[in-house]
C-alpha cells in the first residue's frame, strides 16, 4: 500500500451496518480480498459489514466526507472512535507497540487489514459496552427494590425490552463483529498470526469480550428471574380471583335456594 513511513489510523463506528456489495460496486479501484479496501483521498479506507470504517493516512475533511456517505440510522451524539499512529521501519526486529505507536516492518495490505480488524473490533466493543452499561442501569433498580422491600416494581414491558437488548448484543457479537474469530487474512498469511495475536492482546479484545459476555449473562438472568416472579405473582392473583368467583357462585346459589 502506498503509505508514508509514519501515518495515523483512525477507526470509526460509521453506520449500524454497511452494504459491502454496494460499496464495492462504487469503487472499481478496490483491492482484492476482504475486508473491503479502497483508496480514499490521501490514503485508504477499510470498511466492515458490522458498521466500522478504518481510515489510513486520510485527512480529517476526507474522512468526514466518507462518514457522511456511510452513516444511516445511528443514534445522535458522538460515536466511538480509536486512533493509532503507525511507524514503518524495515529494519525493526520486533513489531509491536512502542511508546504508544505501532512499529511495523512494512505497511503492506495484509498487515494493514489486520490492524484495521483490531481497531474496528475495538470500536464495536466500545459500542456494546455502552449499551450494556445502559441495560445495567435499567436492571439495577429492580434488584435493589427486591432486596429492600421484597417487592417487584411494575414494568414487564421494560423487562422484556432489556432481555431483547441483551440478546441482540449477543447475536451481533457472534454473528457480525466476530471479536474472537481469526480474520480471513490469516488464512492465507499464517506468518502474521503472531503479529495479529500481539495486537489483540495489546487492545485486550479477548478480556473485554469475556467481560461483556459475563455482564450480558447477568443482565439476562436478572431480568428473566424478575419476569418469572412477576408471572408467578400474576398467576397467584388469578387463582385467588377464580376461587373468589367460585365462592361467590356457591353463596349466590345458597341465597337463591333458601331465600
Amino acid at each position: 500500500m502506498d503509505l508514508p513511513t509514519r501515518f495515523e489510523a483512525v477507526a470509526h463506528r460509521a453506520a449500524s451496518s454497511i452494504d459491502l456489495r454496494a460499496e464495492a460496486a462504487r469503487h472499481s479501484d478496490r483491492r482484492a480480498g476482504v475486508p473491503l479496501t479502497f483508496p480514499w483521498g490521501s490514503g485508504h479506507v477499510i470498511v466492515f459489514r458490522h458498521g466500522s470504517a478504518v481510515f489510513l493516512n486520510v485527512e480529517d475533511s476526507e474522512r468526514e466526507d466518507m462518514l457522511q456517505h456511510l452513516e444511516d440510522d445511528l443514534d445522535d451524539g458522538p460515536q466511538p472512535m480509536e486512533r493509532l499512529w503507525v511507524r514503518v521501519d524495515p529494519e525493526v526486529e520486533a513489531e509491536g507497540m512502542v511508546d504508544g505507536e505501532l512499529l511495523i516492518r512494512s505497511a503492506d495490505l495484509h498487515r494493514m487489514r489486520l490492524v484495521a480488524e483490531v481497531l474496528a473490533r475495538t470500536v464495536m466493543l466500545d459500542v456494546y459496552e455502552q449499551q450494556v452499561s445502559t441495560a445495567f442501569d435499567s436492571v439495577g433498580p429492580l434488584v435493589d427494590s427486591l432486596e429492600r422491600t421484597g417487592q417487584i416494581p411494575r414494568g414487564v414491558r421494560s423487562l422484556r425490552r432489556t432481555i431483547g437488548e441483551a440478546l441482540r448484543i449477543k447475536v451481533r457479537l457472534v454473528g457480525r463483529v466476530e471479536v474472537l474469530d481469526s480474520p480471513e487474512t490469516l488464512w492465507e498469511h499464517a506468518d502474521l498470526q503472531g503479529f495479529y495475536h500481539n495486537l489483540t492482546e495489546e487492545y485486550e479484545l479477548r478480556d473485554r469480550h469475556q467481560a461483556l459476555k459475563r455482564k450480558l449473562d447477568v443482565i439476562h438472568d436478572c431480568a428473566e428471574t424478575t419476569l418469572d416472579l412477576l408471572q408467578t405473582r400474576s398467576a397467584f392473583w388469578l387463582e385467588v380471583a377464580i376461587v373468589g368467583l367460585f365462592v361467590y357462585e356457591v353463596l349466590f346459589g345458597l341465597v337463591v335456594h333458601f331465600g
